[in-house]
């Protein structure tokens, strides 16, 4: 004798569990890789001073990497708050 359908429907809902589980775990792990692939904002703003006062010492004034550098810094940061 066959499975009965309150058994098919608790084993289908057990499956669904089990699937949303893994891709819950796939997800959480592809959210590790990519904040670990991340810069670091302040790292960021940090080279984008030292471009500043290199800047700087030679007379020039070269500000569109450092607003780039800056604007990225903001932009992960703003990320990595999002998903926190």
């Amino acid at each position: 004798m066959g499975m009965s359908t309150h058994d098919i429907l608790t084993q289908m809902c057990l499956d669904e569990k089990a699937a949303a589980k893994d891709r819950i775990a796939e997800l959480e792990a592809e959210n590790t890789r990519l904040r670990e692939a991340m810069p670091v904002p302040d790292q960021l703003r940090t080279l984008a001073d030292w471009f500043d006062a290199d800047d700087e010492r030679k007379g020039c004034r070269g500000s569109q990497i450092q607003r780039m550098l800056r604007h990225w810094a903001d932009a992960i940061e703003k990320a990595l708050e999002a998903t926190t």
